[in-house]
Parts: structure tokens; C-alpha cells; sequence
């Protein structure tokens, strides 16, 4: 069964006038357990809008998203926040760390999204400060975002989306904000990390150089 199964997807907004705009159409994509792929297309082509659907943040205008075999869009808001919490660990563009929390709390916070109300447990503390090392920030767990590099701040991102131990991965042009020498560290970051969990990983991007590091380049256009 694959990992993450879409079809005859479609996402449309309403203008003013009453007619439907098409932001995103995708007949059919699946993507098999562990794969890694990334998904290419120029600014404003629906790339965010897709992984938006596929995280359960948006709902389709028609189709279905299933993940793991569960049609996303068959769950009420709170299912499909729960299902992202515990099954999709998102990297964002802009980080969105929280700016009075410290990087282990903003880690942990992952924690919460799947629904663990006890942050003070010390197996998800242990959890937090292990992926924190991974990704080289053991030094900075009590610094706040403002006392981090923008490349350090991805980091903690990427340990935050992996506290949970996610079956897929999303990333959101994830070094869309880095110079060229972070951009290259934290996207082997979440390659390797990916691989060592076992997580599918889907990225989305317009960067060439990180189209090159994928076997599997796919244009939106095309699926």
C-alpha cells in the first residue's frame, strides 16, 4: 500500500464574481513508503497549496488525500489536525519557531501536536535534546530564535518536525531562506534524516540545485 495516495484532486477558489478559479488539479500521485521525492514548479504554481492538502491544513475543492491508507478529507478539522501531528512532520520556509520559546521547547512543542499534553516527560525531553544534537544545536538548546542563525533556525525546524516520529515528511521549499552554504547542509540534513528514520520525504522547490540532489524530479504540471 503506498504511503500517500492522491487522486482526481482539485482546489479551486471562488472570485468574487461567483466563478471558480483552478489553483491545483492533480489526476493522480502516489508516493510508496520511504521514497524520497521532490515535486518542481515555478512560484505560485501550487506547490504549497498541495503539501497544505496533503497535511490536512487545507481541504480539497474535490478528490481524495489518503495517508496510509485514511482519507484525510473524510476527518473533521480536529482528525485531520490530530492525524498531522502524529503522521507528517512539516519543514517550513519560514521556520515558524516560536520566538519566546528556547529550541528544545520549540521542539517539543512538536510533541504537543499529536496530542501528548505532558511536555515535561522524559522520554520526549531525551527525544528532543537527541535530534537537537543530530542536527548539530546541542550547544544551543536554551537559545531562542533571535539568538540564532537563520540556518540554525531550519535546524531546529527539522528537529521539530521529527519528534514524532512521522511516516512522511513535508518540506516547503526549505531552503528557500538560506544562503548557499546552509541551504546545502540543511537540505543533507533532511535527506539523511529521512533516510535514518525511515520517513517518505516529499519536498517541494524551484531550486535547481535542489532538484539535483533527488533521483525523483517530478514537474506539478505533469501529475
Amino acid at each position: 500500500m503506498s504511503l500517500l495516495e492522491i487522486r482526481d484532486l482539485e482546489v479551486n477558489y471562488e472570485k468574487p464574481d461567483g466563478s471558480l478559479l483552478k489553483i491545483l488539479a492533480i489526476r493522480e500521485f502516489l508516493l510508496e513508503p520511504a521514497a524520497q521525492v521532490c515535486i518542481k514548479g515555478h512560484s505560485g504554481s501550487g506547490k504549497t497549496t498541495l503539501l497544505n492538502v496533503i497535511s490536512g491544513i487545507r481541504t480539497p475543492s474535490k478528490g481524495s488525500v489518503k495517508l496510509d491508507g485514511a482519507d484525510l478529507s473524510q476527518l473533521s478539522e480536529a482528525g485531520r489536525d490530530l492525524a498531522r501531528g502524529r503522521n507528517i512532520g512539516f519543514v517550513f520556509q519560514t521556520f515558524n519557531l516560536l520566538a519566546g520559546f528556547t529550541a528544545l521547547e520549540n521542539v517539543i512543542l512538536g510533541s504537543v501536536f499529536a496530542g501528548d499534553q505532558n511536555e515535561e516527560d522524559s522520554v520526549t525531553q531525551k527525544r528532543a535534546l537527541d535530534l537537537l544534537e543530530k542536527v548539530g544545536l546541542r550547544e544551543r538548546v536554551h537559545h531562542r530564535p533571535r539568538m540564532m542563525s537563520s540556518g540554525e533556525q531550519q535546524r531546529v525546524a527539522i528537529a521539530r518536525a521529527l519528534i514524532n516520529k512521522p511516516k512522511l515528511i513535508l518540506a516547503d521549499e526549505p531552503t528557500g531562506a538560506l544562503d548557499e552554504v546552509n541551504s546545502r547542509d540543511v537540505l543533507e540534513l533532511i535527506l539523511s534524516l529521512a533516510s535514518a528514520s525511515g520517513a517518505g520525504l516529499l519536498l517541494v522547490t524551484h531550486d535547481p540545485a535542489v532538484m539535483g540532489r533527488f533521483s525523483k524530479v517530478i514537474d506539478l504540471k505533469n501529475i
